[in-house]
């Protein structure tokens, strides 16, 4: 099922709409360096919002120890994030990237161990797929096949 769904997530994004939405997206990414902690991820490393075409909508990710990408629907929700404090701005992403993980969390040393541990896996991503009804699953799971 989780690959049927995938296969048609896939093809979902590659369609022309979604796929012109995506690339109308404002893309930034965000240097961390002045921050104490570097950022981490995990095995659930998107972070995200309910709906990058809803205001404010967005999603981060981190792609390095002191790189975060941003996309979001508008410039100004992205001078937004980029102008929260470096160090709250770690904090915050680190936070959801390890309370969303399920079984792991990397870092490059040891130095978060104790913040991982009070949160791993505290909280529990939606999953694309368990948020549409029966209907849109089968829907998904048919266009997946063909």
């Amino acid at each position: 099922m989780e690959i049927s769904a995938m296969r048609a997530l896939i093809k979902l994004i590659d369609g022309k709409g979604v796929g012109e939405k995506m690339n109308a997206l404002t893309w930034a990414v965000i240097d961390t360096t002045g921050a104490e902690h570097e950022l981490l991820t995990s095995d659930r490393p998107i972070i995200r919002t309910n709906g990058l075409m809803a205001e404010n909508g967005h999603l981060a990710l981190p792609i390095g120890p002191r790189k975060l990408f941003l996309a979001a629907k508008d410039v100004e929700t992205v001078d937004r994030i980029s102008s929260i404090p470096t160090a709250e701005l770690v904090t915050e992403a680190n936070r959801q990237v390890v309370e969303f993980a399920v079984r792991f969390v990397y870092g490059t040393d040891d130095r978060q161990l104790r913040f991982v541990q009070n949160r791993m896996a505290t909280k529990e991503q939606p999953r694309i797929v368990s948020g549409l009804n029966k209907r849109g699953r089968e829907h998904l799971l048919k266009r997946a096949m063909n």
